[in-house]
């Protein structure tokens, strides 16, 4: 048994710490850098995804698949291209372009971050930018999905419910799971919540 986990683009992997350590599974994990994929220049969604598929074709067996925010749409497409290879597929407040309209709404909100926020972050603003932006000539398919999927947030997460939903209605194997008392960014506010869930439908 075995667990990918992947990060949101502003994020890390020292991310899904607080997980591994509710889970105590460290050993069976995998959490890849996204931008290990990416040269210093360029950001394209295609490159990263490209380079997921290549490294999980080396694994042996099946395994776990766990995305949040924008990692969620990279799991969401990884298990769509490689459907056999995905036991579980767990998707934390899933960041899905659902429409055009809402991808451009959501490029608009990242020019108007201030640059020196990215400076906390492993991403310069222009690759960010440049990273959404190539999200606009990929095509999402979901219907090539067979694995149980959980889509998980916060109960009273209005952010990503509409994703969710439509999540929940492209893929026949899915449901949505709620974390009780809970807004959104939901790893870092309960993870022992998730990290419990997590457990209990990897089997640990």
């Amino acid at each position: 048994m075995f667990h990918v986990f992947l990060h949101d683009f502003q994020e890390s992997p020292a991310f899904w710490n607080p997980i591994l350590d509710v889970m105590q599974d460290k050993t069976r994990s995998s959490i890849p850098s996204l931008y290990s994929w990416l040269d210093s220049e360029h950001a394209y969604y295609r490159d990263i995804l490209q380079g997921l598929l290549l490294q999980c074709a080396s694994y042996a067996e099946p395994f776990d698949l766990c995305g949040q925010g924008y990692g969620a749409l990279l799991a969401l497409d990884l298990a769509a291209q490689d459907p056999d290879r995905i036991r579980n597929l767990v998707l934390i407040e899933p960041s899905i372009p659902v429409s055009k309209r809402f991808q451009k709404v959501q490029q608009t909100l990242a020019h108007l971050v201030p640059s020196k926020v990215f400076d906390q972050m492993p991403i310069s603003k222009k690759m960010y930018l440049d990273l959404m932006a190539s999200l606009q000539d990929f095509e999402h398919r979901m219907d090539a999905i067979s694995a149980p999927t959980w889509i998980l947030l916060g109960e009273n997460d209005k952010i990503h419910k509409q994703a969710a939903q439509w999540i929940q209605e492209s893929i026949k194997t899915s449901e949505i799971r709620y974390i009780p008392d809970a807004i959104h960014d939901v790893v870092r506010q309960n993870s022992e919540a998730v990290g419990k869930f997590l457990k209990e439908i990897y089997q640990i």
